[in-house]
């Protein structure tokens, strides 16, 4: 009823005599999808600008929808002749559409965008639990926030590389993403934004990532592992909060600071990590510094943990803190971590590095797999033989690589360890 109110008072605006209004709109509605077409100049010389799309109110949209890559419609007015009398004229306005909006908790099952489209509006598509597909095509520059959130049964998304940033909740609950890949022109992930996607197993970031927000992938509850890309500076409070099965990450941050929007009075609420079963932590060969609390709430306030291991591959130990490690530094003191794995070279400067020394003991050269203080071929040997015998270690120091077995992976991860010399 609104939308023909509203169509009611264009037309009668446009066929006033004598009104030579210098821009306007007027809407198409075709199979339920109402395109709204911009135009600019005097009516008779009135040129399309552009074109949105909506979902028509009171229509429900099901099924698959096709947008157009371009709009049209006739426009009419009257103006007055040489002897004073109303004559009515036309003009045909042809606009590209360009932005879409307005999908939300319709049945649609997938939606196919053309090139033209640039924008997708902020709630475009939240609610959309019957959508299984989409494509977005290269031409689009901005998804606005909640674009997608709720679409339940969305499987997988391609980020067009046009694209730089992902907002605030863009794909918060879509349960049955199952991957996703982040093209390198995206520079920030927003907050919450693949909270609550549960079927989500594998998602590679880009080293073009420079912030993480806050709650960005809390609740991923099929993530296993993780890479922070040596790009990332800046990372929210609990933005990996409650992955059941997250057990292993890879941190090649450069130099991310302190975790932000974080109380530091509640670590075991809102670390990065907290609710999630860290077992292993890979500190890449070129991290520079690591910012307080990063690493704090995998270990909780008084140590409970199920953190096995820890391997640092950067030659000269990074900057840590007081609290990177740690929240309450008092019972770390008295009760120190021990199971750290560095480059042999640098086993002496990490037992003289600050805090390093004061947190960890029995600190290991990567690759020492019989624990003889060296790395050479015949850590080779006790690898195979240990692989040859099916058995469990009884430590850690044979999963070279850090992925939580110990095969031919570890094998070859030592042969390039030896090879490079540290």
């Amino acid at each position: 009823m609104k939308q023909f109110l509203s169509l009611s008072i264009v037309l009668l605006t446009l066929l006033l005599p004598g009104t030579a209004a210098a821009d306007g709109w007027v809407n198409d509605t075709i199979n339920g999808v109402v395109y709204t077409i911009h135009y600019t100049g005097e009516r008779s010389s009135a040129v399309g600008t552009d074109a949105t799309v909506y979902a028509q109110e009171d229509f429900i949209l099901s099924g698959s929808v096709s947008i157009q890559s371009t709009a049209t419609r006739t426009i009419y007015w009257y103006e007055r002749d040489g002897y004073g009398n109303n004559v009515l004229r036309s003009k045909s306005i042809t606009a590209p559409v360009t932005g879409i909006y307005g999908f939300a908790r319709s049945n649609i099952t997938d939606i196919y965008l053309p090139e033209s489209i640039t924008s997708i509006g902020y709630n475009a598509f939240e609610g959309c639990n019957s959508l299984t597909h989409i494509t977005m095509p290269e031409s689009i520059t901005y998804i606005g926030s909640s674009a997608f959130e709720g679409c339940s049964s969305l499987t997988h998304i391609t980020i067009p590389e046009s694209i730089t940033s992902i907002g605030t909740n863009t794909f918060k609950g879509c349960s049955s993403l199952t991957h996703i890949t982040i093209p390198e022109s995206i520079t920030s992930i927003g907050y919450n934004a693949f909270e609550g996607c549960n079927g989500l197993t594998h998602i590679t970031m880009p080293e073009s990532i420079t912030s993480i927000g806050y709650n960005a992938f809390e609740g991923c509850n099929s993530l296993t592992h993780i890479t922070i890309p040596s790009s990332v500076v800046s990372i929210g409070a609990q933005a990996f909060l409650n992955c059941e099965n997250l057990t292993t990450v890879t941190w090649n941050a450069r130099n991310c600071g302190e975790p932000w929007q974080r109380h530091l009075y509640e670590p075991n609420n809102d670390g990065l990590w907290s609710g999630s079963p860290i077992k292993r932590i890979i500190i890449g060969e070129e991290v520079e510094s690591i910012g307080n609390h990063v690493f704090d709430s995998i270990l909780g306030e008084w140590g409970v943990t199920g953190l096995e291991q820890i391997i640092c591959k950067a030659i000269i130990p990074p900057t840590i803190y007081e609290q990177t490690f740690f929240f309450n530094n008092y019972y770390y003191y008295e009760n120190p971590f021990s199971s750290l794995s560095v480059p042999a070279q640098s086993l002496q400067a990490y037992k003289n590095a600050p805090y390093w020394k004061d947190y960890f003991f029995n600190n290991r050269a990567i690759g020492d797999a019989n624990d003889d203080g060296n790395v050479n071929i015949a850590d080779v040997t006790e690898l195979i033989e240990i692989m040859l015998s099916m058995n469990t270690p009884e430590n850690n120091y044979a999963d070279i690589d850090g992925d939580g077995r110990v095969n031919i992976g570890d094998v070859t991860e030592l042969i390039n360890i030896i090879l490079k010399g540290y």
